[in-house]
């Protein structure tokens, strides 16, 4: 389908609607790059990339664009990203990963070149960071990609939007198209893992206690009904991307209690808070804890600007791990 006509010289559709270059070449991610937190760009980065390149899986991302009147000029001002993937049980909300975004990112991205024999493209894809706490299910088993069945589950990873033009809708319209294409596909269920934003005012909270406050602050346990979700978010939840996504018709599955997992020396660590020192401050000043896993001694680190929990530093090997908890949702 051809892209939508906005106002204000704006337009939004699939990448395979634009120009390719907008979607294959880095240049023009710049202003979305620095649009997040910086410290994602530490640890693995091999997912948005292949999202973004690959010529069959870029039909799956979405583009806003702003074309200034009278110039050919294009300016990437927003993007959202999303994968198709086989899930062998797509009505069962229970079987979706703790791993969340690591996993079906970088399952939908293993499916997709086993099924199309790009072997060496798929031997040198990297494996994702494991997390250091116990999680249910991980999905990165090669079990999970081997049997080359077609996609039949839509993820959204990740939606974006320039600060001068949030405020307007784009994001409903953005999982709209999504929504639209798994439909168009004939896919049986549309899921993301969700990333509650404004949790990184709140480090220290529980995610669980976090989604059950409510937009005043107060915490009482006003539920969003049915008895699968009743104890997990509120309807009207403090969260604004997660209200965000209950408004345009998501439900919220679970918890995944370790969707997004970063690992990086402390000096990065240092370098994306852009304070020198940070790790080894915290390392002094702080609760020594022990790592439920291996019994390792590490401290939490608060300070990285954005972040939605500690990260955990381990002086003895100079590491600091961040385990990102996000919120399944699902669509459809």
């Amino acid at each position: 389908m051809p892209f939508i006509d906005l106002p204000g010289d704006l337009q939004v559709g699939y990448a395979t609607d634009f120009p390719p270059e907008l979607s294959t070449e880095d240049s023009y991610r710049t202003e979305i790059n620095e649009a997040w937190p910086k410290y994602m760009c530490l640890g693995d980065a091999d997912i948005m990339a292949p999202l973004r390149k690959d010529p069959w899986l870029r039909q799956f991302q979405i583009l806003l664009v702003h074309k200034a009147p009278g110039s050919h000029a294009m300016r990437l001002v927003g993007a959202g990203s999303s994968v198709p993937f086989f899930w062998s049980t797509p009505n069962d909300n229970d079987t979706l990963p703790d791993r969340g975004w690591d996993a079906v990112g970088a399952l939908g991205i293993r499916q997709h070149y086993f099924r199309n024999k790009m072997t060496e493209t798929l031997q040198a894809f990297k494996p994702r960071t494991q997390p250091d706490i116990p999680v249910e299910r991980s999905w990165d088993s090669h079990s999970d990609y081997s049997g080359g069945e077609a996609p039949n589950a839509l993820c959204a990873l990740a939606i974006c939007i320039l600060p001068e033009f949030r405020g307007r809708g784009f994001p409903e319209q953005i999982i709209g198209l999504m929504r639209k294409k798994c439909i168009a596909e004939g896919y049986k269920a549309f899921v993301a893992p969700v990333r509650p934003t404004r949790k990184a005012e709140f480090k220290t909270m529980e995610m669980a206690t976090y989604l059950r406050m409510g937009r005043n602050g107060a915490g009482e346990n006003t539920t969003t009904g049915d008895n699968s979700t009743s104890r997990l978010v509120r309807k009207d939840t403090f969260d604004p991307w997660v209200r965000k996504h209950l408004s345009v018709g998501g439900k919220p599955v679970k918890l995944a209690n370790a969707s997004v997992v970063l690992r990086a020396s402390g000096s990065c660590w240092d370098d994306a808070a852009d304070m020198p020192g940070m790790c080894e401050k915290a390392r002094k000043e702080g609760k020594v804890q022990i790592n439920e896993l291996d019994g390792e001694e590490y401290t939490n680190v608060y300070d990285v600007p954005g972040t939605l929990g500690p990260v955990r530093y381990y002086r003895r090997r100079d590491e600091g791990v961040y385990c990102e908890v996000n919120l399944w949702i699902r669509h459809l």
